[in-house]
């Protein structure tokens, strides 16, 4: 699904690919909220945290058009509320981050800069995300074939 969005509209901004599927995007001081996706009335709505850093919004912004693509129907008429999105121990939050990890992170930036003296942490910030996400996508990436050597503490099998 990710591959598709950012080939049909040529980019992997989250922001963007909001506006080109109409889903507003608004910033509200939203005190430890870091995010939040609603549906109402046939509008779809994300909100991100306006005292977050800009990689911050950008995050919660990829994380919350996820919820959009992937469980639109779950939150029919109700908010879905971010706080952390380190969180694995929820489907679909665990899903949400899967999806920005691969709209987010470039699978040969991570392939290319790998390797046993870079930290998760270090490219995490050379990307401008979350280490959590970069977990992520090296667990991603191992699942395909790649030569990573990471070790996590969430199931796999979600990739199968």
């Amino acid at each position: 699904m990710v591959s598709e969005l950012k080939k049909r509209f040529n980019t992997s901004d989250p922001f963007d690919i909001c506006s080109y599927l109409n889903i507003l995007v608004r910033f509200r001081d939203l005190g430890s909220v870091k995010g939040l996706y609603k549906y109402y009335k046939r509008n779809r709505f994300i909100i991100v945290n306006s005292c977050l850093d800009y990689d911050e919004q950008r995050v919660v912004c990829a994380h919350e058009l996820a919820h959009d693509r992937l469980h639109g129907r779950l939150v029919r008429n109700a908010y879905m509320f971010d706080n952390s999105i380190d969180d694995f121990s929820l489907k679909p939050e665990f899903e949400a981050n899967v999806f920005a990890s691969e709209l987010l992170i470039d699978d040969d930036y991570i392939i290319k800069n790998y390797n046993s003296s870079v930290t998760f942490s270090d490219l995490a910030s050379s990307i401008g995300v979350c280490e959590a996400l970069v977990r992520i996508k090296c667990a991603i990436l191992k699942n395909r074939g790649a030569d990573i050597d990471v070790r996590t503490d969430f199931d796999y099998n979600i990739f199968r």
